[in-house]
């Protein structure tokens, strides 16, 4: 993740530290190229990336 991806979601992150009223709905989306199994590790790989 480069230094500006990282920047932008601590931003967000504060924002909603500092609005604990909002709700988040967070989703990811693949395509028909690959199958089930592996669309779901790479969803689950993608948000680890996030969460760290």
């Amino acid at each position: 993740m480069s230094q500006d991806a990282k920047n932008t979601l601590n931003e967000n992150v504060q924002y909603l530290i500092n609005n604990p009223d909002l709700k988040v709905v967070l989703e990811g989306h693949a395509d028909e190229r690959g199958t089930g199994k592996y669309n779901m590790d790479l969803g689950r790989k993608r948000a680890q990336k996030v969460v760290g």
